[in-house]
């Protein structure tokens, strides 16, 4: 199976992001010159994996952003920090494929649905930034309280109403 994901809005100009979109980018440390004009994550510069807000992960992940392109990341499989390899490894890598630069699209877990993950990969995702809708590609607002659910419900009705036509 093929799964649509979520607009990617790391090829917009920064006058034509939604406002959801903004807040996020705003949150990660960009304003309007250094999203135009700088393809760096800001706040990448200041803080560690670790030590990134589980938000500015997940604002990461909703702007459409590689998480990989964190420096913690930029190293060899055996140079990463343990604790962050443990994510890693459940998401799907190993020494190979990561020292290869295998991405996750090409991963067997890129094919999975949020609710098809295993506890430990779900985990993993969460860690790295994911959310159930920016994992599966439903539309859902920054930090809207209830969006998941209110897109499955427009969804829903969605579908109701094709087949009523």
């Amino acid at each position: 199976k093929s799964k649509t994901k979520m607009p990617k809005y790391k090829n917009l100009n920064w006058e034509d992001l939604p406002e959801d979109a903004v807040e996020a980018a705003n949150l990660i440390g960009y304003d309007q010159e250094s999203w135009d004009t700088d393809g760096n994550v800001p706040l990448y510069e200041t803080k560690g994996m670790m030590d990134l807000e589980q938000e500015e992960r997940e604002a990461v992940c909703f702007l459409g952003l590689d998480i990989f392109k964190h420096p913690d990341y930029n190293k060899w499989w055996e140079n990463i920090d343990e604790e962050l390899r443990v994510y890693i490894e459940n998401i799907g890598y190993d020494q190979t494929s990561w020292d290869e630069d295998v991405l996750l699209v090409d991963l067997p877990i890129e094919q999975k649905y949020w609710e098809e993950l295993e506890d430990q990969e779900r985990e993993a995702a969460v860690f790295l930034g994911w959310t159930q809708s920016t994992w599966d590609g439903t539309e859902e607002t920054q930090n809207e309280e209830g969006g998941e659910e209110e897109a499955e419900e427009e969804e829903a009705e969605e579908e109701e109403a094709e087949e009523e036509e």
